[in-house]
């Protein structure tokens, strides 16, 4: 295994190509794109190098995009989940950001646990979830769930706002007590590195 990564490395230096894994192509999207924009934009091309900028800013939001699906937890015993669906938000959606959601069943129960962040939407929901007086207001119970400040909204949704504002919101027909469960098995340590 060594001798093939030291073969790699010296085809790397002596054809001045990068031998890249592909977490790492990923990455060269970008640099290539940043990459461009300097050009364009050394080059007198500003609208180019934007757009080259604005496409750079784009591919990093939806690899970001997909790790946020890494924090949604497995099913618990008993339930089955669907596969996880993440995106990057367009801006007329909660003004753009990333979202990932799974949809998790028992019987003829479901849950739907998405997560929402990097969106200026938060900075809103924020006050509500930092003034007990206002979510009592809209009908919601607040109580702390896996160490974060949560709420039970009056419709039966637990929501949950991470330190670094992400929205993390369990809805659907299942029972508070699996919502609440589900929403505490959120990987709320791996979204605080996001």
């Amino acid at each position: 295994m060594q001798r093939v990564a030291c073969l790699a490395l010296a085809f790397a230096l002596l054809t001045g190509k990068a031998v890249l894994s592909a977490g790492a192509a990923w990455a060269d999207d970008v640099t290539d794109e940043m990459e461009r924009a300097r050009q364009l934009y050394a080059q007198g091309k500003v609208s180019e190098a934007k757009q080259a900028l604005d496409m750079a800013s784009q591919l990093i939001t939806q690899h970001k995009a997909k790790l946020l699906g890494d924090v949604l937890p497995p099913a618990m015993m008993g339930w089955t989940t669907s596969d996880m669906d993440s995106s990057a938000l367009g801006s007329n959606l909660l003004g753009g950001g990333i979202a990932a959601s799974r949809v998790y069943r028992k019987g003829s129960e479901s849950c739907l646990i998405s997560v929402v962040g990097d969106s200026p939407a938060m900075a809103m929901v924020n006050i509500v979830f930092s003034n007990p007086g206002l979510a009592a207001a809209a009908g919601a119970r607040i109580q702390r769930i896996a160490g974060q400040r949560g709420l039970i909204t009056n419709d039966g949704q637990v929501q949950v706002i991470s330190a670094n504002n992400y929205l993390v919101t369990i809805s659907g027909a299942c029972r508070e007590a699996d919502k609440i469960a589900y929403a505490g098995s959120v990987d709320y340590d791996k979204l605080g590195r996001l």
